[in-house]
């Protein structure tokens, strides 16, 4: 991949959330034409890509390459700026859809591919987190809230285990909003803070707890797809432990 004209990033994770420009690669006035590749991974989305560019190298013609910025050695696009032609990886996290089907943009499916059979040959030997026994679910401490009864949910006594991933599931109206973002995570921060907790919660242990982090469904800037590590503003420190790493050097 080195002989070719031009690389450069089509998307990247930033301060602000995760930032595409995929959308940006091509015109969409009639005469570009744009492949969207779909399918998941292992369906070989790069290695096509990668064996399209070399042909292309082989002809002569002048080639924009765009790596995958979490995966260099792997492709998101290539571009054709003389033939005015787009082949891109349309699937998450930089999603494309087509704007004008069939008359621009034309979807290759590859899921067709996958080959089922390589995976469940091998399926019995896949990694797997064993679960936590029953008994050993609270060993790393607790978090407990007691409620009263608010909107059209009633009294609540909540134990959270502590160091674990607590999953709340229900039907429409059953108090999943209400139990997370009305009592929980405003008690836990009223707590923090010295403050008064909500008038609704009756109660909250959470010893140990020195900080809560809301992560919803609100755009962080211009984009949807921000990450864990941009919004907590651990995602600096995290590229300077990757930079002193064998990998990055």
């Amino acid at each position: 991949m080195e002989n070719f004209n031009f690389k450069y990033f089509l998307a990247a994770n930033s301060c602000e959330g995760f930032c595409s420009f995929f959308d940006k690669s091509y015109l969409p006035d009639g005469e570009w034409r744009v492949f969207i590749i779909k399918g998941g991974p292992g369906t070989g989305k790069s290695s096509f890509m990668k064996y399209f560019a070399a042909k292309a190298a082989d002809r002569g013609e002048k080639l924009l390459l765009c790596p995958c910025s979490s995966d260099p050695n792997s492709l998101d696009a290539v571009i054709l700026p003389e033939k005015k032609l787009v082949i891109m990886d349309g699937t998450a996290p930089h999603t494309v859809d087509p704007a004008f089907p069939g008359a621009c943009e034309k979807i290759l499916n590859f899921g067709e591919f996958w080959d089922d059979s390589a995976f469940l040959a091998d399926k019995e030997n896949a990694p797997q987190r064993p679960p936590v026994p029953q008994g050993e679910i609270f060993e790393r401490g607790v978090i407990r809230m007691e409620t009263s009864a608010i909107h059209t949910v009633k009294p609540l006594t909540v134990e959270i285990p502590k160091g674990r991933l607590t999953v709340v599931t229900g039907v429409s109206g059953s108090g999943k909003t209400t139990m997370v973002l009305e009592s929980l995570v405003p008690a836990l921060d009223a707590k923090l803070k010295g403050e008064a907790l909500p008038s609704h919660v009756c109660a909250i242990n959470a010893e140990g707890i020195e900080r809560v982090k809301l992560i919803d469904a609100t755009p962080i800037g211009v984009n949807v797809r921000s990450t864990v590590a941009t919004y907590a503003g651990i995602h600096d420190e995290l590229r300077k432990l990757y930079a002193k790493s064998q990998d990055a050097k």
